[in-house]
C-alpha cells in the first residue's frame, strides 16, 4: 500500500513521538505531523490536487468531537482506502467513524503493528520494540522514573536485573556495572544509563528549555490550578510558560477518578485532565517546562525573575506561583532511607 500518512495531535511531544514510530516502520512513506484539524484540513486539500493518495490518519480524541468526526467523514469522502485510527484514553466506550480505536497506553505498539501491516512488512522488530528500563526492584531513582512514565503515560517494559535479565533485548544485560542502573532503552537503540529527569524529557521530547528571552506570564506548578491559568493567559494572547518539576497534573493527576472537577459529570482521570488541560494551554501557544525545579525568586522594578535548579533563569513581567500540596510523609526514624526502596506512598486504581 502507498500514500501519505497524516497523523493529527494538539500536544506537541505526543506528535513527535507518533511521528517517530511510524517513521521507524517505513521511513519511505510521507509523513505529516499537525496540531489542528484546520492544518489537516489543508493538507488534503494539497494531496487531493496533486492527485495523490493519504493511506492513514492517526488522531487523538483531543479536542472537539464534533470536528474531529467531520474531518474523518471528509477523509472517508475523497479516499475512499484510508484507514483511520483514533488514539482514545477509554477505546471500549468511543464512538467514533474511526476504522481502528486504540488506548492511549499502548498506542506506540499497536500504531506500528498497524502501519507494518498497511506498509508491507516493517523493519525488523519495529513493531514490537518498545521503551526497556533496567534496574533494581529495590532501587527508589527505579521507582522515581517509572512514576515519571505513568505520569506521561509512557509505555515501557520493566526488566529486573536480577530476575528477568534474559528477556532483555541487550545482550550484554548480565555484564552491566551498578552504577550505571537504571539503564533505559529506547526503541532508537539509544542509552541512558542512570539518568536525569532533564535527560528523560529531552529524549523524550518535552519541553526542557524556556523557548523565549521573556514572557509576559511564568506559572511555577503544572497542576490544575496552574494550567487553568495558562490556558486563560494565553487565550488573552499573553506569552505564558508553565515551569513544572514533575509532570504536568500535579497531585491531581495521580488520581484514578476525578468526580467533582467542573464540566465532567460522570468524572475523570487525573491523567486525562491533565492531558486535556495541556493540550488546551499549548493550543493557546502556552510553553509548557518539565523537569525543571524554581528554587529562587528575584525581581527588578519591570520584571521578576525564576531562577531553576539547573541555572537557567527565567523572566516575566508577572509570576504565578501555583506549587499546590505535597502530601505528608512517615516521619518515623529511617522513613526517608527506605522510600522506594520497601517504603511506598500511593492509592490503588479503583
Amino acid at each position: 500500500m502507498s500514500g501519505h500518512i497524516l497523523v493529527v495531535e494538539p500536544d506537541a511531544a505526543r506528535l513527535r513521538k507518533l511521528v517517530q514510530t511510524l517513521r521507524a516502520v517505513r521511513e519511505s512513506i510521507e509523513i505529516h505531523g499537525v496540531n489542528s484539524f484546520a492544518a489537516a484540513e489543508s493538507l488534503l486539500t494539497e494531496i487531493q490536487e496533486d492527485h495523490e493518495e493519504v493511506a492513514l490518519v492517526v488522531s487523538s480524541e483531543d479536542g472537539d468531537a464534533n470536528v474531529r468526526e467531520q474531518f474523518f467523514a471528509r477523509v472517508r469522502a475523497a479516499f475512499a482506502d484510508a484507514q483511520i485510527l483514533l488514539i482514545a484514553a477509554r477505546p471500549e466506550s468511543a464512538t467514533t467513524m474511526a476504522d481502528r480505536t486504540i488506548g492511549a497506553a499502548e498506542r506506540d505498539v499497536q500504531i506500528a503493528r498497524i502501519a507494518g501491516q498497511l506498509f508491507g512488512r516493517p523493519r525488523a522488530g519495529a513493531a514490537d520494540r518498545v521503551l526497556e528500563m533496567i534496574g533494581d526492584q529495590w532501587s527508589p531513582r527505579c521507582h522515581e522514573i517509572k512514576d515519571l512514565f505513568c505520569r506521561h503515560r509512557i509505555a515501557w517494559r520493566w526488566i529486573d536485573v536480577e530476575g528477568d535479565r534474559r528477556t532483555s533485548s541487550l545482550p550484554d544485560v548480565e555484564s552491566l556495572d551498578p552504577a550505571e542502573l537504571p539503564l533505559l532503552i529506547f526503541p532508537d537503540g539509544t542509552r541512558l544509563a542512570n539518568p536525569g529527569d532533564d535527560e528523560i524529557a529531552e529524549k523524550l521530547g518535552f519541553g526542557t528549555e524556556a523557548a523565549r528571552e521573556s514572557y509576559d506570564l511564568a506559572i511555577v506548578g503544572g497542576g490544575p490550578a496552574g494550567l487553568a491559568a495558562a490556558v486563560y493567559a494565553a487565550s488573552e494572547g499573553l506569552r505564558t510558560i508553565v515551569i513544572e518539576r514533575q509532570a504536568p497534573g500535579g497531585q491531581a493527576g495521580t488520581s484514578s477518578l476525578i468526580e467533582n472537577y467542573l464540566g465532567f459529570p460522570e468524572g475523570l482521570s487525573g491523567a486525562e485532565l491533565a492531558n486535556r488541560a495541556v493540550a488546551q494551554a499549548e493550543r493557546f501557544g502556552t510553553e509548557v517546562m518539565v523537569s525543571k525545579e524554581a528554587v529562587a525568586l528575584e525581581h527588578t522594578d519591570a520584571t521578576r525573575i525564576v531562577r531553576l535548579n539547573d541555572g537557567s533563569e527565567v523572566i516575566a513581567r508577572c509570576v504565578l506561583i501555583a506549587t499546590g500540596v505535597r502530601y505528608k510523609k512517615l516521619t518515623a526514624p529511617g522513613a526517608d532511607r527506605l522510600a522506594g526502596a520497601g517504603i511506598y506512598y500511593g492509592t490503588a486504581a479503583a
